[in-house]
């Protein structure tokens, strides 16, 4: 973490008493592809949720599920986002 940076920053964790779930906060992660992204977490045996969606001026987002039972987001920014 780089305090003066001027980026946000966020941490994954572990402890006893912590369970995962799919019905709390989403927190998306910054991406260069969500195709390619997407893909790796399937091989990792992840599930897409919801596919890679355009969100107009601000790029691309998909969710997916981990292995644990989590539900986490994907952000593609505008300017690498590529049209196919």
């Amino acid at each position: 973490m780089e305090m003066e940076a001027g980026r946000c920053t966020g941490t994954l964790i572990h402890c006893d008493g912590y369970s995962p779930s799919n019905s709390r906060s989403l927190g998306y992660f910054s991406v260069p592809s969500i195709v390619a992204a997407l893909e790796k977490i399937e091989f990792a045996d992840g599930k897409t949720l919801m596919p890679e969606s355009n969100i107009r001026d601000h790029g691309k987002i998909a969710n997916f599920g981990d292995t644990e039972g989590n539900w986490v987001g994907l952000h593609q920014a505008l300017a690498t986002a590529v049209n196919c």
